[in-house]
């Protein structure tokens, strides 16, 4: 919607800010759309920390993160906002079919 200019912030961070907007459909709302959500926003509650490390809150063990992430074809070393929605559905697709949540 808009770009945010770093200035409007203190302090001062080192990039702007985007401002998004998303069109919510309710006949299209399901349980995957609301669970693929809280799993975004289980992600971002600590964005600066790693996927694996977000996730392993999340889900529990280790073993099992590392499995789900390259199954995702998701580096364990990547942010969340270096994922694209498609990547964040994948991952909820993998981690159903795997039943950890």
């Amino acid at each position: 919607v808009l770009t945010v200019n770093r200035n409007c912030f203190t302090p001062v961070p080192h990039v702007d800010s985007v401002v998004l907007t998303a069109d919510v459909h309710q006949d299209r709302l399901n349980e995957d759309v609301l669970e693929t959500y809280k799993l975004i926003k289980n992600l971002y509650l600590n964005r600066r920390k790693t996927i694996f490390n977000n996730l392993k809150r999340y889900i529990g063990e280790k073993a099992n993160v590392a499995e789900i992430l390259k199954e995702a074809c998701i580096s364990e070393n990547q942010r969340p906002e270096e994922l694209s929605f498609e990547k964040f559905f994948n991952l909820y697709s993998v981690i159903k079919k795997s039943s950890k949540i």
